[in-house]
């Protein structure tokens, strides 16, 4: 509806278009109304827009890294398009070993209730390699049992269970009476009230196990300096396993165990996701961090908030053509400012270079998308924008071919004019962006396509040869076609 009514009305009084731009922004503006704000007891919140710290707190050395014995390139972790902004991806296909590990600092082992909830989708829940995949561990190896863990929280041949451990021996798991599907997000949450002697499982937002513990005289919880672990299960030899295979997003740890109506929120949010949100003092050049966002006032005369909250682009008007949606987000704020606001989104998600120099952010403006794009940095995977103003900003793959493209070619050759076959040669946009392009065994190489009016910076490697000019900065304007290296003998 939102898009008939853009389309359909076309006036041409300038009192009643600015009237009704304003009506359409605060048809656009609702879209982003609802957001739940994190819900007490939170102490530790996975995120991963882009990095892998605590939204709460920078707990230090969180890193992912592959503990099975047959780890290979396969196995890692990259960030992707999560069920809320971005997420990531832990990847261990053939059940090898990759896991996202915290280490202990005491922030993590709750002792009056837990509750972890998060959104896990799994690649296949029926593959031979990860029929046991665990979305979030803590060990516990002062107890007998081999596998005895402070919580536990994994999926079964497709089906959610959970287990705690503590004094008097080994707890018995509880099952989800219910199985999920490969390839799908899922919100699911596990609560322990040792008070109460009650823990539950959810997913998506039904309560699937409401039995009480299963040794109904210990439902406490204990702890050792063990990590907290995404992904897999430390067991008590220091080895690793049950790998979980499949994209996680905002995993969160509470120090009590919510309440159905709770988890039923969180989960009804969907893509909105838990709110994220920064005070903003008054002053010049204020920063604040808002996830993958980095947001600078230039400045701010009244304090306040700002937030950031991801959006469906489906919902809003219809994108400029050639481009492909990325990441959604409407970037609000209650303070009162001036000035100029800078942007800057960190997209570990795109790995290519070539896509990273066609992103832009795009800024709804009246009705219509504007590109505020000022800056690439490819390298960092920073993309920045400057506006005047806050409302919905779209991330975006610009595929419209250029208005003008160039070509720079060349050789690669011997003092004797021979040429060099197997030299590296690599093109460096403005933004950080990196082409290679390998010499064949006349020496040729070749970029084409290239930005008309960039600054490139161009070099050339070998292993048999220095060069005396090794590196050179063109402003090309139109096609180059004898841009030559000499190599001179080791």
């Amino acid at each position: 509806m939102k898009r008939f009514l853009h389309r359909r009305f076309e006036v041409k009084n300038n009192s009643f278009t600015f009237l009704f731009s304003l009506i359409l922004g605060l048809i656009f503006s609702l879209t982003t109304l609802g957001q739940v704000d994190v819900p007490g007891g939170a102490i530790n919140w996975g995120t991963f827009d882009g990095e892998y710290q605590s939204f709460l707190s920078p707990i230090q050395g969180i890193a992912c890294s592959c503990q099975g014995a047959g780890c290979t390139t396969a196995s890692t972790c990259e960030f992707n398009r999560g069920k809320v902004g971005q997420g990531v991806g832990i990847k261990n296909p053939n059940g090898d070993g990759t896991v996202i590990i915290t280490p202990s600092d005491g922030s993590n082992s709750p002792t009056d209730g837990l509750t972890i909830e998060g959104w896990f989708k799994i690649n296949d829940v029926n593959s031979p390699y990860n029929y046991q995949q665990t979305l979030v561990s803590k060990r516990l190896v002062d107890q007998d049992f081999y596998f005895n863990q402070s919580y536990l929280l994994e999926v079964l041949d497709g089906q959610p269970r959970a287990r705690h451990g503590c004094t008097g021996g080994n707890n018995d798991f509880i099952n989800a009476s219910t199985f999920i599907n490969s390839n799908t997000w899922y919100h699911i949450a596990y609560t322990i009230d040792p008070t109460a002697n009650r823990q539950h499982i959810y997913v998506n937002g039904v309560n699937y196990n409401a039995g009480d513990s299963h040794e109904t005289s210990d439902l406490g919880l204990c702890y050792d300096n063990s990590p907290l672990i995404f992904g897999g299960t430390k067991f008590r030899d220091d080895t690793f396993g049950n790998f979980f295979d499949g994209s996680m997003d905002e995993v969160t740890l509470y120090n009590r165990a919510l309440s159905l109506s709770e988890i039923q929120t969180i989960y009804a949010d969907g893509i909105k996701g838990k709110k994220k949100q920064k005070g903003i003092a008054p002053g010049s050049d204020v920063f604040a961090h808002l996830g993958d966002l980095d947001l600078t006032f230039q400045l701010v005369s009244t304090g306040g908030s700002a937030q950031q909250t991801p959006i469906d682009l489906n919902d809003y008007p219809a994108l400029p053509p050639n481009t492909d949606p990325v990441l959604g987000y409407d970037v609000t704020t209650t303070t009162i400012h001036s000035g100029n606001l800078t942007l800057c989104y960190h997209l570990p998600l795109i790995n290519d270079a070539i896509q990273f120099s066609r992103l832009q952010i795009l800024h709804l403006e009246n009705g219509v998308w504007v590109n505020r794009t000022t800056s690439r940095n490819f390298p960092q995977r920073q993309l920045c924008g400057v506006t005047s103003s806050l409302s919905p900003f779209a991330i975006v793959d610009n595929l419209a071919p250029s208005a003008a493209t160039v070509s720079i070619s060349g050789r690669v050759l011997t003092a004797d004019g021979r040429g060099i076959s197997n030299a590296v040669v690599t093109l460096t946009n403005s933004s950080g962006a990196t082409i290679r392009s390998r010499t064949g065994s006349l020496g040729y190489f070749s970029f084409s396509d290239l930005a008309a009016g960039e600054t490139y910076v161009i070099s050339v490697n070998s292993k048999r040869y220095n060069f005396a000019n090794a590196t050179q900065v063109l402003n090309v304007s139109e096609d180059i076609a004898d841009l030559h290296f000499i190599g001179l003998d080791y």
